[in-house]
């Protein structure tokens, strides 16, 4: 038994994907970026095979054991929560701006 690690994916943001095997020879899918390391499996509930691929957009793309098949998969990045309230934020920020110089201005503009 042994405990290593393997990287199979990086793409140029410097976001790489790999599989780690456990003392106990449990496999283990990760994505790491900026020294954070992100175990899929725990998130998933499923392990990417060793033969991962990583885009520029951060879309990972495997195969999953389910049974004795092999299934393709896909794990997107979808935003938290808080980065759709700063977007929101912001675009609040824009129209309260707007509608701010109309007023000073005393024109509407489209």
């Amino acid at each position: 038994n042994s405990n290593w690690s393997a990287g199979s994916s990086l793409n140029s943001r410097g976001v790489f994907t790999g599989t780690s095997y456990a003392t106990d020879n449990t496999q283990h899918s990760f994505v790491s970026y900026q020294g954070a390391t992100t175990d899929l499996t725990a998130l998933a509930a499923f392990s990417l095979d060793g033969r991962t691929t990583l885009n520029e957009s951060g879309v990972i793309a495997g195969s999953v054991l389910v049974g004795s098949a092999s299934v393709a998969a896909m794990l997107v990045p979808v935003p938290e929560p808080s980065t759709y309230a700063l977007m929101l934020l912001g675009l609040a920020g824009l129209a309260l701006y707007k509608r701010r110089a109309q007023h000073i201005t005393g024109q509407k503009r489209v």
